[in-house]
């Protein structure tokens, strides 16, 4: 894993620090409307990280605690049967209502790469798709963009050289 520290007072950082609080709002907003939907506070909600996204958070992999699985009304959302996520039901009103609610106001809010492409910095390459996630670092009070071993080695983002470019890099 790699790590783009961005510089203190970079527009990288300001750009990083925006993206960690629509991710955190995504999360929260997600979380919400399944509680709102199935009256349980779920655990976790996956996300897609390919195509530009950065963190597309989606309704069908959505994670209870495991005492909480019985709570679930089956007409709202149901467990895929080899696994610990749930989907919404989507044949019933009510799991349609909670499908088409955490679309509109969560999937479709996404982070995508689009704002780290004026910093040089993109989620794809030709084909390929690279994942990397913005996170504040509370303990060292940064922020920071992780990024899977397929970020070309050398990069530099927008800057001409080293010296220029808006983070340092830690493998």
């Amino acid at each position: 894993m790699i790590k783009l520290i961005a510089k203190k007072g970079s527009g990288l950082e300001q750009t990083l620090k925006e993206m960690s609080e629509q991710m955190a709002k995504n999360f929260a907003d997600g979380k919400r409307i399944v509680k709102e939907a199935t009256g349980v506070e779920p655990e976790s909600i996956g996300y897609l990280w390919a195509w530009g996204d950065v963190a597309r958070f989606l309704p069908d992999l959505v994670r209870f605690k495991e005492e909480d699985w019985d709570k679930i009304d089956e007409k709202v959302m149901r467990r895929y049967k080899r696994d610990d996520y749930f989907k919404p039901q989507k044949r019933y009103s009510a799991g349609k209502r909670l499908y088409e609610r955490f679309i509109e106001e969560v999937s479709n809010k996404c982070v995508t790469e689009e704002p780290l492409k004026k910093h040089g910095i993109h989620a794809m390459f030709g084909m390929q798709s690279v994942w990397v996630q913005p996170f504040h670092d509370k303990e060292k009070d940064r922020y920071v963009l992780l990024a899977n071993d397929s970020l070309p080695h050398g990069f530099t983002g927008n800057a001409k050289n080293e010296k220029e470019r808006e983070f340092t890099i830690e493998y």
